[in-house]
């Protein structure tokens, strides 16, 4: 009996506190915005929670995509938005010489 208690502690009861401890320290990160989206979470079974901690690795690849990608846009949107005010102060200055 006491031999099946550790192993379902040591099978469940340590990987799910390691998933809920991993999941809990990225929360966290990211409400301080200092999130590092290219770590993962080391896989160490090959079972139903070694699944979920693949999930959540396949997840964060995937919210990491999106965030990079959000950043590169705003650069590009900035350049564009620096662009247009150039040519206003142009054309005003141009509008002024008339």
């Amino acid at each position: 009996m006491i031999a099946s208690v550790i192993n379902v502690n040591v099978v469940v009861v340590n990987p799910l506190r390691k998933l809920e401890s991993y999941i809990n320290k990225m929360a966290d990160d990211l409400d301080a915005e200092q999130c590092d989206l290219s770590v993962r979470m080391p896989v160490q079974m090959q079972n139903e929670i070694g699944q979920v901690a693949i999930s959540i690795n396949k997840f964060i690849e995937s919210f990491e995509k999106i965030v990079l990608k959000l950043s590169h846009n705003t650069s590009d949107l900035d350049m564009v938005v620096e662009n247009v005010m150039n040519k206003v102060t142009k054309t005003n200055d141009s509008s002024a010489d008339i």
